[in-house]
């Protein structure tokens, strides 16, 4: 999805979307439900810290033990 196609579902400006995304400016939680509305989403989605996952051998299964 686009930047102005996202705008255009959210009914939000693309310009106000790149000042939250780029940390310019805070959103509202009005906004938030607009944005998630937009992205088909909850907004909950939105306001949960995401998990990054770890990369290596952990991460793929692969772990060793040493005694």
């Amino acid at each position: 999805m686009t930047l102005s196609t996202l705008a255009e579902k959210a009914g939000v400006a693309k310009a106000q979307i790149y000042r939250v995304v780029s940390g310019q400016s805070s959103p509202s939680l009005d906004w938030i439900g607009r944005l998630a509305r937009g992205l088909d989403v909850d907004a909950i989605t939105l306001l949960t810290p995401s998990i990054e996952l770890p990369s290596g051998p952990v991460a793929s299964g692969y772990a060793t033990m040493s005694h």
